[in-house]
């Protein structure tokens, strides 16, 4: 998991995809932003995006999971 800040100042978190999960068609990473240009607020948020996509990559590797679906999910828990 990485925290870094885009050119326009703007923070994302980027995360490794398990290889397991790339042949279900995900892709290599996932960059996600967390809609803040503040690294402390950006730091709590990363934390909580983390804690929701390992718990996601989780239950993609225990079922067939696509990653249309695995989209979806991310939707839904912000």
């Amino acid at each position: 998991m990485y925290l870094f800040r885009q050119s326009n100042g703007v923070y994302y978190t980027r995360i490794a995809t398990p290889l397991s999960l790339r042949d279900n068609g995900f892709p290599k990473e996932i960059r996600l932003s967390l809609f803040t240009r503040e690294r402390r607020l950006a730091y709590r948020r990363n934390i909580e995006q983390t804690k929701t996509i390992f718990a996601l990559f989780d239950e993609a590797k225990a079922l067939p999971l696509l990653f249309q679906r695995f989209k979806q999910w991310n939707n839904q828990h912000p």
